[in-house]
């Protein structure tokens, strides 16, 4: 297989020289091939899914979709050179086949894209790779300011939940009805029976705000345990948006923290008795 590869290869350098306009659509044809490259790499072979449907050859696209699909990759080259012979392309067209199908396979071997780079590069003209590598140095800096930014998104985004999470700590509760006390009791009573998975199966049927103010409600030293077992089965983001709700909404009033307590507590009851939850005495 060797072989035949490489004789669509010296095929196509020969037919390249006898080229008269081969710019445009190498790099493009290049281009692609390196970013189809990055994507595996980054995030599999699946992810090309998305990209295929953009890409106008239909050679191209046929490689790709029978390496997404796991095709054995002597299987690919036979149907790669079949095509390459049987469509016999000319002058710049012809290196342009080999490109896709030396980059197709280079990408399901899991080369480097910078080594499948220069791979392709070595097949181009001189003049060409110049403009590549201008193309490539302006989609480098694009992709470091890309870098930068997110940096410094996600520090704003921590500082920000630390900011909520410590006005949230510095919030402070004080019940004075009987009711609410027991109901808060109740509440305290019913969660520790049950284990991790099961408070994340409760919280499956319990809107955020009901969540929150539970949540709410068994703030201080003496519920610090339950609230963090609340806290500790949900999301980061649903978390970060309980807390939030607690810090910028109303505030929460006694009746509220009852019915809801009441309605997690009737949620609880009905996962008991339908099985889908169980407890651990």
């Amino acid at each position: 297989m060797e072989k035949i590869i490489d004789d669509v290869r010296r095929d196509a350098i020969a037919k390249l020289k006898k080229a008269t306009d081969t710019k445009n659509k190498l790099l493009q044809s290049a281009e692609q091939i390196i970013m189809l490259a990055e994507t595996a790499r980054q995030r599999g072979l699946l992810a090309l899914e998305e990209i295929v449907e953009n890409i106008e050859s239909d050679y191209a696209k046929q490689l790709i979709t029978l390496m997404i699909d796991g095709t054995d990759p002597v299987i690919i080259a036979e149907i790669a050179t079949n095509k390459y012979w049987t469509d016999a392309p000319e002058d710049v067209q012809a290196m342009i086949y080999y490109i896709y199908l030396r980059g197709i396979l280079g990408i399901q071997s899991g080369e480097h894209p910078k080594l499948l780079e220069k791979i392709l590069l070595s097949l181009i003209p001189i003049e060409v790779c110049e403009e590549y590598k201008a193309w490539a140095d302006e989609r480098e800096k694009k992709s470091q300011i890309r870098y930068e930014n997110a940096i410094r998104e996600k520090q704003s985004h921590i500082r920000y939940e630390n900011a909520i999470t410590e006005k949230f700590s510095n919030i402070s509760t004080q019940f004075s009805s009987e009711n609410t006390l027991k109901s808060i009791s109740d509440l305290e009573n019913q969660l520790q029976m049950y284990p991790n998975p099961s408070i994340q199966r409760i919280a499956r049927d319990i809107d955020n705000r009901t969540w929150a103010v539970c949540v709410y409600a068994l703030k201080g030293e003496k519920h610090c345990k339950m609230q963090s077992k609340l806290l500790d089965n949900i999301s980061k983001r649903t978390k970060n948006i309980i807390m939030e709700d607690v810090v910028f909404n109303p505030p929460i009033n006694e009746t509220e923290i009852c019915d809801s307590i009441a309605k997690m507590l009737s949620i609880i009851h009905q996962l008991q008795k339908s099985g889908e939850i169980c407890k651990v005495y």
